[in-house]
C-alpha cells in the first residue's frame, strides 16, 4: 500500500480547515471579503492536503475563488 499507512494527524485538521474555507465561501453571498479569508485558508493548507482527498476540494476552492472574481469584475464592468 505505497505510503497509504502514512498516519498524518493533521488530516482531520485539514479537513477542518476546508469546511472553513466553504462557510466562508458561502457568507461571501453576503459579506463581500469573506471568500478572501477562504481562499487565504486554501492556500495555507495547500500543502498539507496533498494526498489527501482534500486536496481536489482545496483546488476547487481556490479556482472557485479566481473564477467568481473576474466573472465579478467583468459584470462590474460591463454594468456601465
Amino acid at each position: 500500500n505505497m505510503g497509504g499507512n502514512m498516519v498524518n494527524t493533521s488530516k482531520s485538521e485539514v479537513k477542518n480547515y476546508v469546511f472553513i474555507a466553504y462557510v466562508t465561501y458561502a457568507l461571501g453571498l453576503f459579506i463581500w471579503f469573506t471568500p478572501v479569508v477562504g481562499v487565504i485558508l486554501a492556500f495555507i493548507k495547500r500543502d498539507e492536503a496533498q494526498g489527501s482527498i482534500y486536496a481536489s476540494h482545496i483546488d476547487y476552492l481556490i479556482k472557485t475563488f479566481w473564477v467568481s472574481l473576474i466573472g465579478m469584475v467583468l459584470g462590474m464592468l460591463t454594468i456601465l
